[in-house]
This record gives structure tokens, C-alpha cells and sequence, in this order.
């Protein structure tokens, strides 16, 4: 009786979905003005990425599908170059500013398309794997790799970084014998981009 009851009454509980009406909104008109003025639309696609970063909205519009906020943004400003090139100037000194201070992860949540958030990714991908956390190195590794401004040479060392992450190498082993079993070593990690970002 008692398992039954619970299982209707989660059966029967409704579906929430994080979403923000407010950063639609401000979607909504930083699409608006896109065109007719770039500066407006660059500020109003800021303010829904900074506020409502890892809240959800319908994005694109006319679809039922939800996204990040951020995720909106960003699909919104690449969609757009005028909009892009203006937002880019704007805040990139902020970017650089966030990551002088050392505030990698507010760099890489808030303004994901400059430079300098370029540059916390990867520093944040070196720390993770530096404190034993391979999961989240690819996160932040994943999120380098789909930055407009990488380079080949970078792209490349994220690759071959992720691809060790999630298939570690295997030690070669000689054919051991019953009586001589021959001990597999450890891979040691190398990291494959500076330390300094």
C-alpha cells in the first residue's frame, strides 16, 4: 500500500524545468536589436549571461527545446558578427581583469567567448587534473576546444590530452611467466600545454 502511494504520487508529480522568462526576454530583444543596434544588443546578451548563466530558455524560440542561458548566449552571439565583434570589445578588458584577479571560473561562466576565457579553461583543465579529478579536466578541456579562438597547435595538445583522460595508455608488459610476474607501471601525466596560461 504504502510503496504503491509513493509510486503514484511520483508518478503524478509535475515536471519543472529550470527557466528564466527573464533572460528569454532579454534574449528576445537582444535578437531585436541585433541588427538596428549592435552596442544595445551586445549589453542585453551580457546581462542574460551573467545573471541567468545556468538558468534554462527555449532556444532557438520557435523550438521546444531548452538550453543554458550561456549556451543561448553563445549560440546568439556567433549568429550574429556585428553583435559578436562589439560584445568582444566590451568585454575583454573585463575578462583580462577577471583573470589578473585569479577568478578563472567567473572568466569562463560569465564571458566564454574571449580570450581570456580561453586561457582559465585551460588552467582550470591543468588544475583538475593536477588534484586527481580527470572528469572535470575534460569538462573545462571540452569547453577550450570549442572556443573561437583556439589555435591549431593548442587544439591539438586539448586533443591528445583528452584522449589520454579518458583512455589512459596502458603500460606495455612483457609476457610474464608464473614464476615471474612482471609488474604493470603506472602511467605518469605530462601535462601538454603551460602552466603559466
Amino acid at each position: 500500500g504504502c510503496i504503491a502511494a509513493t509510486a503514484v504520487a511520483q508518478e503524478s508529480a509535475p515536471v519543472t524545468v529550470d527557466a528564466s522568462p527573464s533572460a528569454a526576454e532579454l534574449l528576445r530583444r537582444a535578437e531585436d536589436t541585433a541588427v538596428g543596434n549592435p552596442a544595445e544588443s551586445a549589453r542585453l546578451a551580457q546581462e542574460a549571461m551573467e545573471r541567468f548563466s545556468r538558468k534554462l530558455v527555449p532556444w532557438p524560440p520557435v523550438e521546444d527545446r531548452f538550453r543554458s542561458a550561456q549556451a543561448a548566449t553563445i549560440a546568439f552571439l556567433r549568429a550574429n558578427p556585428p553583435v559578436f565583434e562589439r560584445w568582444l570589445r566590451e568585454q575583454s578588458p573585463v575578462a583580462e581583469r577577471q583573470l589578473a584577479e585569479g577568478n578563472l571560473e567567473q572568466v569562463v561562466e560569465a564571458r566564454p567567448l574571449t580570450p581570456s576565457a580561453l586561457q582559465a579553461a585551460c588552467a582550470l583543465a591543468q588544475r583538475a587534473m593536477d588534484q586527481g579529478q580527470p572528469r572535470q579536466a575534460v569538462i573545462w578541456i571540452d569547453q577550450a576546444l570549442a572556443h573561437p579562438s583556439l589555435d591549431d597547435a593548442l587544439r591539438a595538445s586539448l586533443k591528445r590530452a583528452r584522449a589520454l583522460l579518458v583512455e589512459p595508455p596502458v603500460a606495455p608488459k612483457s609476457a610474464p611467466t608464473s614464476s615471474n610476474p612482471v609488474p604493470v607501471t603506472p602511467t605518469v601525466w605530462q601535462p601538454l600545454w603551460a602552466r603559466d596560461l
